[in-house]
């Protein structure tokens, strides 16, 4: 349950912006690496926004293997460069324990998913009905992830009556938090919190399917 432990630890933070380097850490003392290197590299942006390498080095001949990740991320992100680069680190860090199968969800399946919480909890159908099956924390899903990392529940629970008596801007949040100002609108949503409990759940019952 690397998203539920994770958050758990930082839910706690009342102060923004989270440092990248401190998520680091904490996976690291979570046990889930035993290094993990951020490298800003010459990339298009425009086609993919960050690799995830992962090996195993031997520092002796016969010593224990330490588990390594090797982050890449574009080095020109355009407008919002800084924050687009913090949400490309941690959202590549949440995909170092993926399964094969957390990797491989269809574009519909998650659209479908999305589409669900959109709606009001009385009209949304059941994740199975709607073809979400255990494989669907994606790409693109583990993105909604790091951003609950970047801007934890109790900086959300202080932010959104600001952000709904209109004191507070989606771009003012943006710059407190150092995150891509699209995504502001849909982390003060009061729905989010149950959208990122649905990610952890599907975590658990992938977990206990192992």
């Amino acid at each position: 349950m690397l998203l539920d432990r994770l958050l758990d630890h930082f839910d706690r933070v009342s102060r923004l912006h989270i440092d990248v380097n401190d998520v680091r850490d904490q996976l690291i003392a979570m046990g889930v690496q035993d290094e993990i290197n951020f490298h800003f590299v010459k990339m298009d942006a425009s086609k993919i926004r960050g690799l995830l390498y992962r090996y195993e080095r031997h520092d002796a001949p016969y010593g224990l293997p330490k588990f390594v990740s090797e982050i890449l991320i574009p080095q020109d992100m355009g407008e919002e460069a800084e924050a687009w680069q913090r949400l490309v680190a941690v959202k590549e860090m949440l995909h170092i324990t993926d399964s094969d199968e957390l990797c491989a969800m269809s574009e519909q399946a998650v659209d479908n998913l999305f589409d669900q919480f959109s709606l009001p909890p009385e009209l949304r159908n059941g994740l199975d009905s709607g073809g979400v099956g255990k494989s669907f924390l994606n790409d693109r899903v583990r993105i909604y992830a790091a951003l609950a990392v970047l801007l934890p529940a109790i900086c959300r629970d202080k932010l959104r009556p600001l952000y709904e008596s209109g004191r507070l801007t989606s771009r003012e949040i943006a710059e407190i938090a150092k995150l891509p100002v699209r995504y502001i609108p849909v982390v003060m949503e009061e729905n989010f919190s149950d959208f990122i409990g649905t990610i952890i759940g599907w975590e658990r019952s992938e977990e206990r399917q192992e």
